[in-house]
């Protein structure tokens, strides 16, 4: 190869190590932009959890929307583990994630309940609160970073 190709192939080499890194790479995300990813993490998670679970509503729909809400929470968790977020919060960000799957088991346990057609059942599987999300959450807030809580709303009875 003469020094022309030896010059292109160096240069054409630079550019695509420019070029991964410009695509995503491993770089991790600003400040600015964790908190508006992991902000829009929970608006979804709002729209996902305000259920009516009224036993008016029928076994079926009841279910699918616990089903639904379960999926999306561990979706927000894989999303959230898959983030670079910025390296003082990487252990706070494991603990949302993880704290997001934990919730989601909680909708398993209340949707077994609706299934057991038992309306003491899915009370007391409702009464069950977790309040994962806002420890987890705590630590974050502390070190000045900006990141929403959320509630889950449940209408019951009938």
């Amino acid at each position: 190869m003469g020094e022309a190709g030896k010059r292109a192939a160096a240069i054409a080499a630079a550019a695509a190590v420019t070029l991964a890194a410009a695509c995503g790479g491993s770089s991790r995300l600003s400040k600015t932009e964790y908190e508006r990813k992991m902000n829009a993490v929970v608006i979804e998670l709002e729209s996902a959890c305000n259920l009516n679970l009224r036993a008016s509503v029928g076994l079926e729909r009841r279910v699918l929307q616990l089903d639904d809400a379960q999926k999306k929470f561990n979706n927000s968790a894989n999303e959230i583990d898959n983030l670079q977020p910025p390296k003082v919060v990487e252990a706070d960000n494991r603990n949302l994630a993880d704290a997001l799957r934990v919730l989601a088991h909680r909708f398993g346990e209340i949707k077994k309940a609706v299934e057991s057609r038992n309306e003491e059942n899915v009370g007391s599987a409702l009464q069950t609160r977790s309040d994962y999300w806002a420890v987890a959450l705590e630590d974050l807030l502390t070190k000045g970073y900006s990141v929403s809580p959320f509630s889950c709303s449940f209408k019951t009875g009938d």
